[in-house]
């Protein structure tokens, strides 16, 4: 005989999102998903320009990992930032301190709900489309929408990609910010904002798996009673 708690289980095991993550290209929305969640923001002002921060460096808990034909992720202050005076660039005066789509680096992190970044990108050989600019996570890929979320003194246009993991559970430690094979070498860019969300346990859903494991092991005893 069929035990009458089974569906009730599976349905509130189904409440589980399908996907891992989710992926955003509106900081606005970023910043709601992670709502409540302990941030921080790497926004380099708290360092000099010309900090160098180079192979295997860290900043505010984010370690950079990079070849970049020889040069070096720097804080420059020549360049229209997303907050402040300072961004992410690279130690290259003779192209303005800009990195170029291909310029590919690795953030590690403790175990994190979440990361968002902005790319500012400028000096572009064609229009940027969706998908030219990727962040890599291991719960998937945050692809850059077709249109700028806004446009900075100067023309540069700013990028926003964000990951927000759907469970606490689910937590990762690595991003990378990369870019599609044909985008390569079409624009140049530098970085601002690098958002990190720490992991916390979410009380709703973690209540409902326990209320599905525990109507699952009522079933599987009083099945083993009947028997």
């Amino acid at each position: 005989m069929t035990n009458r708690w089974l569906p009730l289980a599976l349905a509130l095991l189904a409440l589980l999102p399908a996907q891992a993550a989710t992926f955003y290209t509106s900081p606005t929305d970023f910043g709601a998903a992670i709502a409540g969640l302990p941030s921080s923001t790497l926004d380099f002002e708290s360092s000099a320009p010309g900090t160098l921060l180079p192979d295997g460096s860290t900043s505010n808990g984010i370690t950079f990992n990079y070849t970049i034909f020889g040069l070096n992720l720097t804080v420059v202050n020549n360049l229209p930032a997303t907050s402040g005076t300072r961004s992410l660039g690279l130690d290259d005066p003779t192209n303005d301190n800009l990195l170029l789509a291909g310029d590919v680096f690795t953030m590690s992190f403790a175990p994190s709900r979440a990361i968002g970044l902005y790319v500012i990108t400028s000096n572009e050989n064609r229009p940027i489309v969706a998908g030219d600019i990727l962040l890599v996570t291991p719960l998937g890929t945050a692809l850059n929408g077709a249109s700028p979320w806004s446009t900075l003194p100067g023309g540069y246009n700013v990028f926003f990609l964000g990951v927000v993991a759907d469970l606490a559970e689910a937590s990762f430690t690595s991003a990378t910010l990369d870019f599609d094979d044909v985008g390569k070498g079409q624009f140049s860019f530098h970085v601002d904002d690098i958002t990190r969300a720490s992991e916390i346990p979410e009380p709703s859903m973690g209540l409902a798996v326990l209320v599905g494991l525990a109507a699952l092991g009522l079933a599987r005893r009083r099945s083993a009673l009947r028997a």
